[in-house]
């Protein structure tokens, strides 16, 4: 029922989805990757959004990997 998911699924869920990508499970990331897949497909209002904390997540990444080498 879309207009429940509408409900819940916001940028803090999104934001919180992401977060959990930092599993060492590869069944769990592989799951997370086609929910957050999902969501984007649907959710129109939030592929900015998503984009945007993809891009900011690999920031922090490659500023991480500057710092520690």
């Amino acid at each position: 029922q879309p207009n429940i998911a509408k409900k819940y699924i916001d940028q803090k869920f999104v934001l919180q989805l992401l977060e959990l990508f930092d599993s060492e499970d590869p069944r769990e990331r592989d799951f997370l990757k086609t929910t957050l897949h999902r969501i984007y497909g649907k959710f129109l209002g939030l592929r900015a959004y998503i984009r945007k904390q993809i891009n900011n997540i690999f920031y922090r990444c490659l500023k991480f990997f500057q710092i520690k080498y």
